[in-house]
């Protein structure tokens, strides 16, 4: 099969595909959705109407933060300034290869858990999939096997 062929095949088998990648970026969002929401809330909670509110509005209010870190938790334990931009994927690798994940956050890791069991389950159906030209089984049938 010639490159240009097999590309043109792979974007064919793409297009029937759209459900299933669809299926995959709801879980991701859904996933996201439950930890922002959950730490947006503490964050309403702590920030509130207060003076700090509107010191946030004009830039980084390094006295609630100093506040905030003091007495948070679980979740909000994770809100840290290293947390912007590509620093997130730093400090969880970080976190993750010291072995530190295991002393808190347990929610974060439980939830990360989940993520890495369903787009395990998923990867294989999508492998198959586009292994295959057929339609049978279905992919769910397909990523359980």
């Amino acid at each position: 099969m010639k490159i240009v062929a097999a590309f043109g095949n792979g974007i064919g088998q793409l297009r029937n595909t759209k459900r299933y990648i669809f299926i995959a970026y709801a879980i991701n969002f859904l996933l996201a959705l439950v930890l922002a929401a959950g730490l947006g809330s503490i964050l309403s909670d702590s920030i509130g109407n207060s003076i700090a509110g509107e010191n946030l509005r004009n830039g980084f209010d390094p006295l609630w933060y100093q506040a905030f870190s003091a007495q948070a938790s679980g979740l909000a334990a994770t809100f840290r300034a290293a947390v912007v931009g590509i620093g997130a994927v730093f400090e969880g690798l970080d976190t993750m290869l010291s072995g530190n994940f295991r002393q808190e956050y347990w929610g974060v890791v439980a939830l990360g858990v989940l993520y890495i069991l369903v787009w395990t389950f998923l990867a294989g159906g999508f492998i198959s999939l586009y292994a295959e030209e057929n339609e049978q089984p279905s992919f769910f049938q397909r990523a359980a096997d």
